[in-house]
């Protein structure tokens, strides 16, 4: 029996090995995973929706932010989801908490309250943190939000609420829109733009050419596949221009390949006598416009290819000896 224990030793460290071997085999092919359990679940309507953006009570944690139609509610995770604040938008029927900022009178909550039945319009309304009715609401602007930004836009320290509108016009079956820029501490409308043709995303706002003051962007898209970016810029006494190009500038002519018509956008930086030009893939020109007066801004001219053959053509948009061109296709 003596000689049976020294193996019987041997054997079980030789297993202990063994095991701990193919441990690390399998650990090192099959890495343990991250598991994710659920901690908590509730039923909550069809159209409501749970958001954690916003650190409403300051402690440094967002709160649990839930939407439902013109009512926002706060629930702190950190109170036992208690209820913190709710407001709701009376006459609306749809309203989103969309930021916090400060103002010279604290810290604000911006809301937009949407109608979205009958006549879809949009009202900026601002509130103190737990207050229960706005501490200032605009009048509705005519169609849907499509972006906010609150910023410092003109260098004076104050908050700016710059707001973009799309609005659908159903006789003509197209979208319009316009921005404004509203007074962060009064709501009152300092600048109000001009109605562009199409749907607009956007507005942003940054600092473009680095002198301290924000640039506002907009990019607006039509119906009929074309699409242009604006960049404007603050000249004082609440006043917005749009930033021009120093030379004109040809954009992408449309549609391209084309059959009989094709439209040509261009941009002018100042009233200028402007001419088109068609020259085949020859070099000879086909075609020609008379010099014409055209305002600062954008335009759109279209040219009727009808009698020209089929091929490669070049369009050649003119101003004094200075011109720019682009290729098309017609195709009949």
């Amino acid at each position: 029996m003596k000689h049976l224990f020294p193996f019987s030793f041997n054997c079980c460290r030789f297993t202990h090995k063994l095991l701990l071997f193919v441990f690390i085999i399998i650990t090192l092919y099959n890495p343990l995973k991250a598991q994710y359990l659920m901690d908590w679940q509730v039923s909550q309507h069809y159209y409501e929706m749970g958001l954690p953006y916003f650190d409403i009570t300051g402690d440094g944690t967002p709160e649990l932010t839930k939407y439902l139609g013109n009512t926002v509610t706060i629930f702190d995770g950190t109170q036992n989801w208690a209820i913190v604040w709710s407001i709701t938008a009376s006459g609306y029927d749809e309203l989103i908490l969309w930021d916090l900022f400060s103002t010279e009178s604290g810290q604000k909550a911006l809301c937009l309250a949407t109608t979205l039945f009958d006549q879809v319009s949009t009202s900026v309304q601002v509130y103190d943190i737990y207050g229960e009715t706005p501490k200032w609401s605009t009048s509705s602007f005519e169609g849907y939000y499509s972006n906010v930004v609150i910023t410092d836009l003109n260098g004076s320290e104050g908050s700016e609420i710059l707001l973009g509108c799309n609005q659908w016009n159903e006789s003509t079956a197209r979208y319009s829109c316009r921005f404004y820029i509203l007074n962060g501490e009064t709501g009152s409308i300092d600048y109000e733009s001009s109605s562009f043709n199409g749907y607009l995303k956007g507005p942003y706002a940054a600092d473009l050419d680095g002198n301290g003051i924000q640039e506002i962007l907009i990019n607006v898209y039509t119906a009929d596949s074309t699409s242009t970016l604006s960049v404007f810029s603050y000249h004082g006494s609440s006043s917005v221009k749009e930033v021009m190009p120093e030379e004109f500038s040809m954009d992408t002519a449309f549609p391209n390949p084309f059959n009989g018509t094709v439209s040509v956008p261009f941009t002018v930086p100042k009233p200028s006598e402007l001419s088109f030009a068609i020259y085949d893939i020859s070099g000879r020109m086909v075609y020609t416009t008379p010099s014409c007066h055209f305002s600062a801004g954008s335009h759109q001219y279209t040219l009727d290819f009808a009698k020209q053959s089929s091929g490669v053509y070049f369009i050649r948009l003119w101003s004094g000896k200075t011109f720019q061109e682009q290729k098309i296709v017609h195709i009949k």
